[in-house]
């Protein structure tokens, strides 16, 4: 390929450049590791090119292929199958030659031709129009940038959802390919929601503006604004069902309408305020019961699990099921006011007043504490008047621990006190005689 003369038929020359440049870069995903760093010159041994020089060569082979965009772009990917493999081609997304190379050429430029001359601004490439000329002097970024526009404004027969799909690839450059852009990236992708949002109703063909949907969702939802993504999402799903924004919108929407319940338990005195905390969606209230346990019943779990502390904290299945099989000391519900649909909310849970004691609290979605049906936690709580505290420092004087010239390899018997640990009432703050 490195020393064959291109055809002048235009169809030829162009399969040609593409092959040669993808050839390429196979080559340097391969053995781009193993090539010099200093170039030869008057070398023809490709292997004693640098990576530099590779990426020049199939940055030259794909600049030549812009001027036969004109004819490129009236050729059907469906009658390139001897040159392209189109047997899963989605052909809507692709139909013609020219969008098959403008998808491969700014994926080279975007995640493997490297920076060029720095970080562009972002801002210039997040805008409803981009206004730039193609040149083959731009930067990776600003080169992708104009030749996705261009492919959204070229005129061709059933090319609208192709169209779209370009402008939407030029709008999320700076998301997808962040290292190749400066400014203000939070800012820039607030923009480019905004840009969608027009988009989705306005792009050519109604899987363009479905994609547009689903790329503001995905955004959306990325900042926890998941009542817009949850509308944008329904939108996509109206407007292209069973397409692939569809069906991502589907997968998207399911896992904002999934209840969740996460639980936190904490030692606290009397009457037993800051026990406990949940942090939930969808579940418009938090049930709970409580049941008196004793030291005796939590060794002999500490015993089974051998598990460290946290045996003491967190129970199992079996263990909450053997519990909830008991009358409660104790039972309330929590109502949870989320300020806005589909976002998770944290809230201290204030239990009746509670004396001393061990307890096991559990937390369940619903009322009926179903194992296996119900989305329920549960954890071993402290109710006390005595807390425990440490710190760690050495005890004594800190000269007779320095080292001394010669006494390195003496064995030394001093064993300081570390760890001192204080018992005080959680109440007064005073500490415990005794």
């Amino acid at each position: 390929l490195d020393g064959i003369k291109l055809p002048k038929d235009g169809l030829w020359r162009a399969r040609l450049l593409l092959l040669r440049a993808e050839t390429g870069r196979e080559f340097l995903k391969q053995y781009g590791y193993s090539l010099p760093t200093d170039s030869q010159e008057g070398t023809k041994d490709l292997t004693k090119l640098t990576a530099a020089q590779w990426r020049s060569r199939i940055g030259a082979d794909y600049d030549a292929l812009w001027d036969l965009r004109g004819m490129l772009v009236k050729r059907r990917l469906k009658d390139e199958g001897y040159c392209v493999d189109i047997a899963k081609a989605s052909l809507e997304y692709t139909p013609t030659l020219w969008d098959f190379i403008v998808g491969r050429w700014s994926g080279y430029l975007t995640e493997e031709a490297g920076a060029g001359s720095g970080p562009v601004p972002a801002g210039k490439i997040v805008a409803d129009k981009y206004k730039a000329d193609f040149s083959f002097l731009l930067p990776p970024a600003h080169k992708a940038a104009a030749i996705l526009e261009n492919a959204a404004d070229l005129p061709a027969k059933d090319r609208e959802t192709a169209a779209g799909l370009w402008r939407i690839k030029r709008l999320l450059l700076p998301a997808h390919s962040s290292g190749l852009f400066s400014g203000d990236h939070a800012k820039a992708a607030s923009d480019a929601v905004e840009v969608l949002i027009k988009w989705k109703d306005t792009l050519p063909s109604a899987l363009a503006r479905a994609q547009a949907a689903y790329e503001a969702a995905v955004i959306s939802a990325g900042n926890s604004l998941n009542k817009q993504a949850m509308d944008l999402c329904v939108r996509a799903m109206e407007l292209a069902p069973r397409s692939r924004p569809g069906s991502e919108c589907e997968k998207i929407k399911a896992r904002m309408e999934e209840p969740s319940l996460q639980f936190t338990a904490k030692p606290v005195p009397p009457p037993g305020k800051g026990l406990a905390s949940v942090t939930a969606r969808n579940i418009p209230a938090v049930h709970f019961r409580l049941y008196k346990t004793a030291p005796a019943e939590l060794e002999l779990l500490f015993r089974k699990k051998q598990a460290g502390f946290n045996s003491l904290r967190s129970l199992t299945r079996e263990e909450v099921t053997e519990f909830l099989s008991r009358k409660p000391e104790l039972s309330w519900t929590t109502e949870l006011d989320y300020p806005v649909p589909y976002q998770f909310m944290t809230k201290e849970i204030l239990p009746p007043p509670l004396k001393k004691g061990l307890y096991v609290l559990a937390a369940s979605g619903d009322a009926d504490f179903q194992a296996g049906g119900s989305i329920l936690k549960a954890a071993v709580v402290n109710v006390t008047d005595i807390f425990l505290l440490g710190t760690a420092g050495i005890k004594g004087d800190p000269e007779e621990y320095i080292l001394a010239p010669g006494e390195a390899a003496l064995p030394r018997q001093a064993q300081p006190e570390m760890f001192h640990f204080y018992a005080v009432n959680a109440l007064s703050g005073l500490p415990l005689g005794g």
